[in-house]
């Protein structure tokens, strides 16, 4: 079922329906704030957006990482953005964006709402930018130097056959 009006109230709505209920609502930028705990410890913040003049909703994990121009390694910043490539070329929802202004690495994932979304486009999307963080510590790895962009990238093609 479609939904009228699309606003964050809307967001916040469908967030309760989705069983999260901590997230603030800062109606001045259309955008709801929220976030959530993996079993390991790690946290991510989540920023959703309706973005009323591109009729659009969009799904944000930003600071995931950060490889600054200046203190990153040109391999290891190269590496990075060669895994990123792949990971972009192979999703079908959603982008992995590096800043170079400040080298931060996010993810992003976009619908259209042009006056109404579904519950189920809404967690169809919420799901596909949550599963984004899967990604995250083969990307950590290949900052930090534990891991070779070559074998990253053998290893995700292994992972999608």
């Amino acid at each position: 079922m479609f939904e009228k009006h699309v606003d964050t109230k809307l967001i916040e709505k469908y967030l309760e329906r989705h069983g999260w209920h901590a997230h603030q609502a800062l109606d001045q930028v259309g955008a709801v704030l929220t976030g959530w705990h993996e079993p390991t410890g790690d946290q991510y913040a989540m920023v959703i957006k309706v973005l009323e003049q591109q009729h659009a909703v969009m799904f944000q994990l930003p600071g995931l990482l950060k490889a600054p121009l200046d203190e990153t390694p040109a391999d290891r910043l190269s590496g990075l953005l060669l895994m990123l490539g792949l990971l972009n070329y192979e999703l079908v929802l959603g982008k992995w964006a590096y800043d170079p202004a400040d080298g931060e690495v996010s993810f992003r994932c976009g619908v259209p709402a042009d006056g109404e979304l579904s519950y189920e486009q809404f967690e169809r999307h919420l799901v596909a930018t949550m599963a984004a963080t899967l990604d995250v510590k083969t990307l950590q790895a290949i900052l930090s130097g534990e891991k070779t962009a070559d074998v990253a990238i053998k290893e995700e093609k292994a992972k999608v056959g």
